[in-house]
């Protein structure tokens, strides 16, 4: 075994110990079982076993309820019937589990064979099982469900006769192991619809590795391999995938086509992979709903895997491929980026700034042309315009700072970039400086839109386009799009709506932004660790009020008029010592009016603030099932 592999097998031991131990010490609740086929350093296990966790914790299992336990079987090195011995033994000694995690096909087979027994009935989910008939057939067992293993054979043999329409030869290589067999199969079977290409199967169940290398150390070059599997040959000797990898490179120099993501940077160009994580994260869906009481039964098993279409960039360019001729759905690995896409957000925020500038000129225009007719009324129109003259000096300074902060941004990360003539930087430097930038440009585009919103609604050139809309699919479209903010802000975000909750006709897009203009609002308000609440109820007249609800410091009542004012943000100290423009209220209460409703404000110092969206009776529809959702 070569050092590498040695050091996975370390770390994946010291993980498997520590995730006990951490689990042991929190006081879980949960106890779950995970036995994989193989051993801790395979590649494909520590895809699976992260994609888990995740599922878990999409259905609210985080670490500290759950009891995670993980076995391997190693059937790559090891015939299954030698470690069933020693692995019935050590877990019939351990108390019974809430559900059984079985990864690949021997773990599969046990689990099935011993669930009445060994596992005492505790519901079962699969993952990653090359056996389909045999996989399918648990739909009719109440107590199994899981995600089947689809290797993408067909579409990768297609993918290879495109790329090599002149070789009359494909180079396939298996083993005697279950998935090599299934594999080998499925190979045989598709190779029928291949009119112009002839398999050439070699198998390791009939042939020795040193036969196999030796083989390709005569096979030409422009003969594309399909490697299979290779894990162990007909001596029963086992190796690791980048050992048998390490030498196929020796002895072929030609390109190399998998259905598993393992050597694809290594030496493989690549092909229809599976995604190991993904099918863990779904085994982890699963059983997170077994353990908060879903009946497996009620779970079909999965029967498709997205595989997507992997390249290896560098591979491609040595074996002098045309990148053009993949397919455009195929994501490249170690691709340069060209002088264009490295610089294109740079060119678009500067495009942004540009288009900012003219906006803040006709907003400047506009308030210009208001403070001009102040002035040429009486004493109270001139009272009003000194109060217009001090809004449009606190607009600017708030929008000097909006303005300045990300275009301040733009500017630096862009010298920085501009002046590294010998390519010091890195790459995941510049990426992150260019994440910054865009990140900025986004800020400056939606600031920019808001300001034209409200000359818009000025203008009276705000059109609505009516839709009907599914109002609990929008708001919960608006709580997921605010979450990783009120996540950043230790701020809880909660949805309280009616199970009949109505649908409405009104403008979706304006839908959404008076929504999360509230949320945004009340996010930023709450200065970390308070609720946010979400409501959505019916008077009694039939009017519809979708309410926001934070547990900020309120606003004072003699500055409820002034906040709903373009470009005010009040006068309190807390208020001002939070960054934007102003316009988010003001501009929520513009796009009520336009649809025959309005926005509410009820506040308490101290206590918090309530935004209501008061919609009439004409524009609530019953709830229904729609076959497209608007949102």
């Amino acid at each position: 075994m070569s050092i590498t592999p040695v050091l996975r097998l370390l770390a994946a031991l010291i993980f498997c110990v520590m995730s006990f131990a951490t689990a042991e010490g929190m006081g879980v609740r949960k106890r779950v079982l995970y036995i994989s086929s193989y051993h801790p350093s395979f590649p494909s296990v520590f895809p699976q076993i992260a994609g888990v966790k995740r599922g878990l914790a999409e259905m609210g299992f985080k670490a500290k309820d759950i009891s995670l336990d993980l076995e391997f079987m190693d059937t790559k090195r090891f015939a299954p019937e030698s470690q069933l011995t020693n692995l019935t033994r050590r877990l019939a000694l351990i108390e019974p589990y809430d559900v059984i995690i079985a990864a690949d096909d021997a773990a599969f087979e046990l689990a099935i064979r011993e669930q009445a027994g060994l596992f005492q009935n505790a519901p079962v989910v699969f993952l990653g099982v090359n056996n389909r008939a045999a996989a399918l057939a648990q739909n009719t067992n109440p107590r199994i469900t899981g995600v089947i293993e689809a290797r993408s054979v067909e579409a990768n043999l297609k993918l290879i006769t495109k790329l090599y329409p002149e070789s009359r030869r494909i180079f396939v290589i298996t083993d005697g192991t279950g998935p090599g067999k299934s594999a080998r199969k499925e190979t045989i079977r598709q190779s029928v619809a291949l009119p112009r290409h002839q398999l050439e199967l070699f198998s390791l169940a009939e042939r020795s590795y040193e036969e196999l290398y030796a083989h390709l150390a005569a096979l030409p070059a422009d003969i594309p391999l399909f490697l299979l599997s290779a894990y162990r040959d007909k001596n029963n000797v086992a190796n690791e995938f980048g050992d048998v990898l390490a030498r196929i490179k020796l002895a072929y120099n030609g390109p190399i086509f998998v259905t598993q993501s393992h050597g694809i940077g290594h030496g493989v160009l690549g092909g229809e992979v599976i995604d190991h994580n993904y099918q863990g994260q779904a085994a982890g869906v699963f059983a997170g709903q077994v353990l908060s009481g879903i009946q497996p039964s009620t779970l079909p098993v999965i029967d498709k895997s997205p595989n997507p279409l992997t390249i290896d960039y560098n591979e491609a360019k040595r074996l002098k491929l045309n990148i053009n001729a993949f397919p455009k759905d195929a994501t490249f690995v170690n691709r340069p980026l060209s002088v264009l896409e490295e610089h294109r957000n740079i060119f678009l925020i500067l495009l942004g700034v540009g288009a900012a500038q003219t906006g803040i000129i006709i907003l400047l225009i506009l308030n210009t042309r208001r403070r001009r007719a102040a002035e040429q009324a009486a004493i109270d129109a001139q009272i009003d315009s000194e109060v217009a003259n001090k809004t449009k000096t606190e607009f600017l300074a708030n929008m000097s700072h909006e303005l300045r902060t990300p275009l301040n941004s733009v500017i630096g990360f862009s010298d920085v970039m501009l002046a590294d003539r010998v390519g010091a930087i890195s790459r995941e430097k510049r990426d992150e400086y260019l994440s910054d930038i865009r990140e900025s440009g986004l800020h400056l585009l939606d600031l920019l839109n808001n300001i034209l919103d409200v000359a818009k609604i000025e203008m009276g050139k705000l059109a609505i386009t009516d839709e009907e809309i599914n109002l609990k699919y929008t708001l919960k479209l608006c709580h997921r799009m605010v979450a990783e903010r009120a996540a950043t802000n230790n701020t809880r975000l909660e949805l309280a709506l009616p199970e009949d909750c109505p649908n409405l006709r009104a403008d979706p897009t304006r839908l959404k932004q008076s929504v999360l203009n509230l949320l945004s609002n009340a996010i930023k308000f709450s200065d970390g660790g308070g609720t946010v609440t979400t409501t959505a109820i019916m008077d009694d007249n039939g009017d519809l009020n979708i309410s926001v609800n934070d547990q900020g410091p309120g606003i004072p009542i003699s500055e409820m008029e002034w906040v709903m004012e373009p470009f005010n943000r009040g006068r309190s100290s807390h208020v001002n010592s939070k960054e934007g423009s102003g316009i988010g209220l003001p501009l929520t209460a513009s796009l009520m009016q336009n649809h025959g409703g309005s926005l509410d404000l009820e506040s308490e110092v101290g206590v918090g603030t309530t935004a209501t969206l008061h919609f009439p009776a004409a524009r609530v529809l019953p709830p229904r099932s729609l076959k497209r959702l608007t949102a």
